[in-house]
């Protein structure tokens, strides 16, 4: 299990929502477990944001988070660093990963946050190189669960709402999920 909850910082570190995590929440019918779990905290950068919107319908969605403050929208930074480390990640030469996570990846490095992100493939690497911290779908669901902000039943709902809508999820049910946090 990532951190999910600092605990030995002055600040609480943002949560910067990769495209597969938002998507998972939103065909999972669980987007608004995000801003309880992680209140005044969830990030969205632009780059993502027009990711997101390519799926029907979904920007009403995303749109509604923005206007009541669930989620802010962050422009990606112009600073010299984060372009060059992007331009880098997003060509041919670099890691050729996609838009949305090599700039969450860039800002969660060059500012300290944590990445929501389920594309361990892609970002692991990266990540532990740059010890940026990050956390998955399965990681949030398992926060949620043992908060008691949702159930069991509620995960399986999820879980296989997430899978029957063409996502991939680690396992088939909440007790499989717990069988390899504990």
């Amino acid at each position: 299990m990532k951190i999910i909850m600092e605990n030995n910082s002055a600040r609480q570190k943002k949560v910067l929502l990769d495209g597969d995590v938002i998507s998972h929440f939103i065909k999972g019918e669980l987007v608004d477990l995000l801003p309880k779990l992680f209140p005044n905290r969830l990030i969205l950068l632009n780059i993502v944001k027009t990711e997101i919107y390519k799926r029907p319908g979904w920007n009403i969605i995303i749109d509604n988070l923005i206007k009541t403050h669930v989620i802010e929208e962050v422009d990606f930074p112009e600073e010299i660093e984060f372009v060059k480390e992007y331009a880098h990640m997003i060509s041919g030469s670099g890691l050729a990963l996609g838009k949305g996570e090599s700039a969450c990846m860039v800002y969660c490095r060059f500012n300290k946050e944590i990445l929501a992100s389920s594309n361990l493939k892609d970002i692991q690497r990266y990540c532990s190189y740059h010890s940026i911290e990050y956390i998955t779908t399965a990681d949030i669901i398992y926060e949620a669960h043992k908060r008691e902000l949702v159930t069991e039943v509620e995960c399986d709902t999820f879980i296989s709402k997430v899978k029957s809508r063409g996502s991939k999820f680690p396992y088939d049910t909440m007790k499989e999920l717990l069988s390899n946090y504990n």
